[in-house]
């Protein structure tokens, strides 16, 4: 072996000196210099000659001389200059605001750009999430680096990306929604939102927004006529809904089931004449056997708090991103909870 451009101390071992070529950067300078080269593949400085570097290889793109070098004004490539290796070509409409450019031409990918959410790119290392564009930028706490731009809802700290899904949306039926705390139905969309008695905290609702059970529209059959209003604690029976999980007092109205309150095993087996459903996840009144009332349970009737089965470790994370990031967690967007699970979905029960 020859060691050439190197200073032989032993016999069998040789000190390189660096290449002096290689302390220019760009292909202008580069080309400028005596004896050296650029080399468009690598986009590294090299000595060398007409033909190619004295030592090594540089498999595309040799420039010699300073108008073999890359146009900078039109930032398109042609293709016989590609871009090396984790780098793209630059369009010509295209600018690096999420790139860091090292030549005029080609540009090194952000690598916070595969992160696709704010919770995974805000908890990465030097990324910040752009509520505008939606996408992931290395930066810091005060906007994009690298001459990236982030025209509003720049978040650095995972704590303060916008709150995950409406809790409230998980109803959907007007009764349903307007039982559960801090929720009101909206008859414009049929959906349900977090609210007060006089609309939706966020967003509008241009009709009919129900707060109570008696606000909630009426059915066509069986039907209620307005003078008619259901008693308190009781609702208004739907055409298409029956009174599975309630007690009927009258063809129209439906009594709320008093341990629908219960909204875990433990607690709803512990009351007083209640049982938990673990095919619905609801706590039905009832006896040891089964629902009362009419109601049913397809499996998992749980009637004593020793029975319920074991809590799920992931059950304690309340948002998709909290629970995501614990070890065998998935969230299921159906019931806004965390379970443990597999990337296909939860070891147990379905969503």
């Amino acid at each position: 072996v020859v060691c050439a451009s190197a200073t032989c101390v032993q016999s069998d071992c040789c000190t390189a000196t660096a290449d002096p070529c290689s302390s220019y950067t760009s292909c202008s300078s580069c080309t400028g210099a005596s004896s050296c080269g650029w080399c468009g593949s690598t986009l590294t400085c090299k000595t060398g000659t007409s033909t190619g570097p004295s030592s090594g290889t540089c498999s595309a793109s040799w420039a010699w001389v300073s108008s073999s070098c890359p146009t900078s004004t039109n930032p398109t490539c042609g293709s016989s200059y590609p871009c090396p290796t984790g780098y793209i070509r630059k369009a010509s409409t295209t600018s690096c605001a999420t790139q860091s450019c090292t030549q005029s031409d080609c540009c090194k990918v952000d690598p916070c750009a595969s992160y696709t959410s704010c919770a995974s790119c805000s908890s990465a290392s030097s990324c910040g999430w752009c509520g505008s564009s939606l996408m992931c930028k290395t930066g810091t706490s005060s906007g994009p680096s690298s001459g990236g731009t982030c025209s509003s809802g720049w978040t650095w700290l995972s704590s303060s990306c916008p709150a995950s899904a409406d809790p409230c949306s998980s109803y959907t039926s007007c009764s349903s929604c307007t039982y559960a705390s801090s929720c009101g139905w909206c008859g414009s969309t049929l959906t349900c939102k977090t609210g007060t008695s006089t609309g939706p905290s966020s967003g509008t609702c241009s009709a009919s927004w129900a707060w109570v059970s008696s606000s909630c529209p009426t059915s066509t059959n069986p039907t209620c006529g307005s003078s008619y209003p259901c008693p308190t604690g009781y609702i208004r029976k739907a055409s298409t809904t029956s009174c599975a999980t309630q007690s009927c007092t009258q063809s129209d109205c439906c009594k709320v089931d008093p341990c629908a309150s219960y909204t875990s095993c433990a607690s709803c087996s512990s009351a007083s004449s209640c049982g938990w459903c673990g095919s619905s996840l609801m706590c039905k009144t009832g006896t040891s056997s089964g629902p009362s009332s009419g109601g049913t349970c397809s499996s998992g009737w749980t009637w004593l708090s020793s029975s319920c089965p074991a809590s799920d470790p992931c059950s304690s994370y309340t948002s998709c991103s909290s629970c995501t990031y614990a070890s065998s967690c998935g969230w299921c967007g159906s019931t806004l909870t965390c379970k443990t699970g597999t990337s296909t979905g939860p070891s147990s029960g379905t969503c």
